[in-house]
């Protein structure tokens, strides 16, 4: 049974966590490589920028999971001081 643990295991970690190449397969060694696994995060910084005076401003976004179907949408409207308007969201 530990045996087959051990080897469902090895099989998701290879499927998961392909950098991870020579590797020891046994259960501390698993347990300890992923345990200490820190991905490497990268961001992108964005401001809201005022606009001229008497301007609206619409910002929208949306996002969906995969293919099965499940999305959503949003948007929020400011003036030029950067004061919400108006905002929403709705999945479809």
């Amino acid at each position: 049974m530990v045996n087959q643990v051990v080897g469902v295991v090895r099989q998701l970690t290879k499927a998961k966590y392909p950098w991870i190449e020579r590797i020891e397969w046994s259960w501390p060694d698993i347990s300890s490589r992923i345990g200490s696994y820190k991905p490497k995060l990268h961001y992108l910084s964005i401001t809201w920028k005022p606009l001229d005076i008497m301007r609206i401003k619409c910002n929208i976004d949306g996002a969906n999971r995969g293919n099965s179907g499940l999305s959503s949408f949003g948007y929020c409207l400011r003036d030029s001081r950067g004061d919400l308007l108006f905002a929403k969201s709705r999945g479809i």
